[in-house]
């Protein structure tokens, strides 16, 4: 199904550099389940990359993205999740977006922004200035903001005779995630964010790529400004003063006590790249 993007539609009006929404037929096939992370114990999140899932991944979110990236942020092995933070707490982002500047496919360093667009990269200096930047950015006394978490790669691929267009066949993300093939180099070390949301952090926030790969220029009626087909390949933080006990998903949660097994690996595999422990990452089988 092509998807038809409103130039008209743009976000952050105040900026030079603008955001376009899409618009279009909605998608013929349900999403998966956006996976909650938010169990109170967590104080480590792990940042990998993978594919973003066509129209029943990212894509087919509700409400939905900027524009989809075709890949996304994989958080503790999921799909951009949800996220929820408490204040006062401290917490740990390991990145391992990649951090080759020179290939706009591996590098991914991550912030945390007040607004959903991420692509700090791409801003002039004084619109980069202007966006709220919560974590991730260092921010010199000249100059433009600079990324401060930018991990080696480690991120999950189809296989390698899989046809990206047939993402949409798998009828939940548990065996698209069983189709994919993880490839994190020796002796990876994880970029550490730390992330202290605080009483000025406001209920919502967003994780996401520097850079967002992928994206493209166009030219809008408003003067001397660029509307970016931006992809968005992070997802959502809620911060929150007390935590809620359910830890359920935002869909089809029933019955879930615990992540599928080769995913439950994975996790591990990653806690332990994260921990500066090096086993060779499990290849999730192809099913």
């Amino acid at each position: 199904m092509t998807h038809i993007l409103n130039l008209k539609k743009c976000r952050l009006p105040n900026l030079n550099v603008v955001v376009c929404g899409g618009s279009g037929a909605a998608s013929a096939v349900a999403a998966w389940e956006r996976a909650q992370l938010s169990d109170p114990a967590l104080r480590v999140f792990t940042f990998a990359t993978g594919p973003a899932g066509g129209p029943r991944g990212v894509r087919g979110r509700r409400p939905p993205p900027p524009a989809a990236a075709p890949r996304a942020f994989y958080v503790n092995g999921q799909l951009a999740p949800d996220i929820t933070l408490r204040r006062g707490l401290k917490y740990e982002f390991k990145v391992l977006g990649g951090n080759d500047p020179h290939s706009a496919q591996r590098y991914h360093p991550l912030v945390v922004t007040e607004d959903a667009a991420g692509g700090l990269q791409r801003d002039t200096e004084p619109d980069m200035r202007a966006r709220r930047v919560l974590a991730g950015c260092v921010r010199p006394r000249r100059g433009r903001l600079a990324p401060a978490a930018a991990g080696p790669a480690c991120d999950a691929d189809r296989a390698r005779d899989a046809d990206p267009r047939r993402d949409a066949a798998f009828q939940t993300f548990r065996a698209f995630n069983r189709s994919l093939l993880w490839r994190c180099g020796p002796g990876l070390v994880a970029a550490t964010l730390v992330v202290a949301p605080n009483t000025s952090w406001p209920d919502l926030v967003y994780y996401n790529s520097f850079t967002h790969a992928g994206t493209a220029p166009h030219r809008t009626a408003r003067p001397a400004a660029l509307c970016w087909l931006a992809t968005s390949m992070g997802g959502r933080i809620f911060v929150v003063d007390r935590h809620r006990r359910s830890a359920r998903r935002e869909t089809g949660a029933a019955g879930a006590t615990g992540p599928p097994r080769p995913l439950a690996l994975l996790l591990v595999a990653l806690a332990a790249v994260a921990a500066g422990v090096h086993p060779a990452l499990p290849l999730l089988p192809a099913r």
